[in-house]
């Protein structure tokens, strides 16, 4: 800028033209609850502002589940893919169900009485008929008694068949 030094008329001359940022970018990336971003900072003048506003991931859940028996917990578990945050359910054991009173677990098979003990599990109080497991039937009197004597070994030899 000249100025007269006489009147103070002045005017502009000889402009140099201004060189401009030179941003360099630094990138944070979006999580699964945090957004990203970029913060740009020039070079020269380390002039400084933010950008690409990305918005969180949210969670990628696989699920796994794992089924409840008659007598362990079962669960379903959300595991998350990007960040590994893991939430799990418990699914309560179903208990051992006996629908159709015959001693056995209809789910699992399971024993619920000895062939021993002719005692309904589900009402204690009232006898229930002796059922062998090898053969089927009812054993009474005392040849009655000795052949399930022998197919008690026979079931724990063999395994029941019924």
């Amino acid at each position: 800028t000249y100025v007269c030094s006489m009147c103070g008329d002045s005017y502009s001359d000889d402009f140099i033209p201004a060189i401009g940022h030179d941003y360099k970018a630094t990138v944070k990336e979006a999580t699964c609850t945090q957004g990203g971003y970029s913060t740009y900072v020039c070079t020269d003048c380390r002039d400084t502002y933010i950008g690409n506003n990305v918005e969180p991931l949210g969670h990628n859940y696989i699920v796994t589940y794992v089924a409840e028996t008659c007598t362990k917990d079962g669960y379903t578990q959300y595991t998350c893919s990007r960040c590994e945050d893991t939430n799990k359910e418990i699914v309560p054991a179903i208990g051992h169900q006996d629908g159709d009173d015959d001693g056995y677990c209809d789910l699992c098979s399971a024993e619920l009485r000895s062939h021993d003990n002719p005692t309904n599990p589900t009402n204690p109080s009232e006898p229930k008929t002796d059922i062998c497991k090898w053969c089927g039937k009812t054993h009474e009197g005392f040849f009655g008694g000795i052949i399930g004597f022998f197919h008690r070994i026979f079931a724990t030899l063999f395994g029941a068949r019924y």
